[in-house]
């Protein structure tokens, strides 16, 4: 279930529609970071130079994502929410995110990162992001959360992270 639809949900209205919203999702691959697709998605916002957030969570916080965005000049900020230890304030997840113009997500693995985002409250706030309109996107992993449902490999042994295994039970 995508962070979309458990937003909704959380919110009591899975049937509302949204005119501002902005998705760009693709596969994986190099397709999900071309230049082209690039130009489109920050034409999307509207602005010459948007702010950009990279979002590794089913990459467990990857941190090589979002490249592109700053090799074109762009402010990318990275959001981390895996690593419990390093986590930020709750007012810090929710300035970062209501700052951001473009939301980037990492591929990877799709059920923790949405079972992270919701119990950190991050659904909400991403619900609350696409509804102001700012531009999700991502491939694969990143393409999927933002979808009621997809398919997806989250729960084979060899896309589940060591140390984050308990976070899927």
């Amino acid at each position: 279930v995508g962070a979309i639809r458990a937003a909704s949900t959380l919110a009591g209205s899975q049937q509302t529609s949204y005119p501002k919203r902005k998705i760009f999702a693709c596969g994986a691959g190099p397709s999900a970071d071309s230049a082209w697709l690039r130009e489109q998605i920050i034409e999307a916002t509207g602005k010459p130079k948007p702010k950009v957030v990279w979002m590794g969570t089913p990459s467990y916080d990857g941190r090589q994502g979002a490249t592109g965005f700053a090799e074109a000049g762009l402010v990318v900020e990275w959001l981390n929410v895996t690593d419990t230890e390093a986590l930020p304030s709750p007012e810090a997840i929710k300035a970062t995110l209501r700052s951001a113009d473009i939301i980037q997500v990492s591929g990877g693995n799709t059920l923790f990162a949405v079972r992270r985002w919701r119990n950190l409250g991050v659904d909400k706030l991403l619900h609350e992001a696409m509804v102001r309109g700012c531009v999700l996107c991502g491939g694969s992993a990143g393409c999927i959360c933002w979808f009621d449902g997809g398919h997806s490999d989250s729960l084979a042994p060899s896309t589940v992270h060591p140390d984050y295994r308990r976070a899927l039970t």
